[in-house]
């Protein structure tokens, strides 16, 4: 889905914070998450990060890599480790 909403604004280029959907671990959470086009695309640039809400990282399965007041950037756990 933030895939999709990332393709529709990206004509816009805009720098106001945009409503994407948690990425945390909970499949049931869509709670929004405010980032905007650059930070979007900053943390998507590796396969193995995501955002979420700050209370939301799971350390059970992530690792929290970035925090600002309104996102966590976390970088999901090898299971094989």
């Amino acid at each position: 889905m933030n895939e999709r909403i990332e393709e529709l604004e990206s004509g816009w280029e805009s720098e106001q914070p945009l409503a994407f959907v948690c990425e945390c671990s909970n499949p049931a959470c869509t709670a929004p998450v405010y980032l905007t086009l650059a930070e979007y695309r900053a943390v998507r640039i590796d396969a193995l990060q995501f955002f979420v809400l700050p209370d939301h990282v799971d350390p059970e399965v992530e690792t929290a890599v970035q925090a600002t007041d309104r996102y966590a950037v976390v970088r999901k756990l090898d299971p094989d480790e």
